[in-house]
């Protein structure tokens, strides 16, 4: 499947599943495809009562339905979603498969690291070591107990991008296996089975607003998933208070008003992949830099984003 740079904010767009979980499992996507499960609900992250979907880390999962090849896409694809913890230990941390398969890497699928750290990967079916799959492991040691945002897309082999929390996760890949397989098994949410001899590794926790998209988000789209998200009134401001000029760009950019609390500027393109990074200064250059659509994201000390902001280089 091929991708072309796109602005589109319509989230609908390759959306294969949208699961609120308000009360019920149901997908609220066109496609209909509403979850089979055993688990039950909990509050979510504002406290309100059966609005998450909540996993005891030992036998509750929620499946996709059988049979929908739509919900076997090739690569890219995105998800998104927020999490908590109830434990960080490696084996309650399986958060998602494509493609529930015994004892093989299949399909895409977001877990963590042994440290704690959150990492995604695709699997080439012919078996459960690293030569079956291509993965990446980031860096940010979760907490339990702390509801997060995630944004996970995989591209392929050596291009996959964790958000958490609005922020681009660093990360390392690993692996060697081919491309993604699948096989006639569901896709499933809260469990995974690659280890030979082992039971299912299962996911000990809460999960809401959970999506998945048979394509790459724009980096557009994950500004507008993350409105809400790190993006306070405070926020808002900055960003309206910031001009950038000349822009459209030429040869460099001019950053006038911008707030004392920055610490860096990122520079990232369409999808959402850092391409430059700059202390807190006036003026960035453009040298060597390709015509299109770029972003600045401005983030202070903490790591959090205090604005954000679009220019075209000519």
């Amino acid at each position: 499947m091929s991708f072309s740079i796109g602005f589109s904010q319509n989230l609908e767009e390759g959306l294969i599943v949208h699961y609120p979980f308000n009360g019920n499992f149901n997908d609220t996507s066109v496609n209909q495809f509403h979850g089979i499960t055993n688990a039950a609900f909990t509050d979510d992250r504002f406290g309100n009562p059966n609005a998450a979907i909540n996993f005891n880390g030992i036998d509750q999962y929620l499946d996709f339905p059988p049979v929908k090849p739509a919900l076997k896409p090739e690569l890219p694809v995105s998800f998104a979603f927020w999490i908590k913890f109830r434990d960080t230990s490696p084996f309650v941390t399986l958060i998602l498969t494509t493609d529930y398969a015994q004892d093989k890497h299949t399909g895409a699928w977001v877990s963590t690291t042994w440290d704690g750290a959150l990492s995604c990967g695709y699997g080439d079916g012919t078996g459960n070591g690293p030569y079956s799959r291509r993965s990446k492991s980031c860096t940010t040691i979760l907490e339990s107990g702390v509801w997060y945002h995630v944004i996970v897309i995989i591209n392929g082999r050596y291009n996959m991008t964790v958000y958490l929390d609005c922020v681009e996760e660093d990360g390392y890949y690993e692996g060697s296996g081919d491309y993604m397989v699948y096989t006639d098994c569901q896709g499933s949410i809260g469990r995974k089975d690659s280890g030979v001899g082992y039971p299912p590794i299962y996911f000990y926790g809460a999960m809401d607003d959970f999506r998945y998209w048979n394509r790459a988000l724009t980096m557009e789209e994950i500004d507008s998933l993350c409105l809400g998200v790190s993006v306070s009134e405070q926020t808002f401001q900055a960003e309206n208070a910031i001009t950038l000029f000349p822009n459209p760009a030429t040869n460099v950019i001019n950053i006038a008003n911008m707030p004392g609390d920055v610490a860096q500027i990122e520079m990232v393109d369409t999808f959402g992949k850092t391409i430059r990074t700059f202390d807190a200064v006036n003026q960035i250059p453009m040298e060597g830099l390709s015509a299109g659509v770029y972003f600045l994201r401005f983030i202070d000390d903490r790591k959090a984003i205090v604005a954000r902001k679009k220019f075209v280089m000519q």
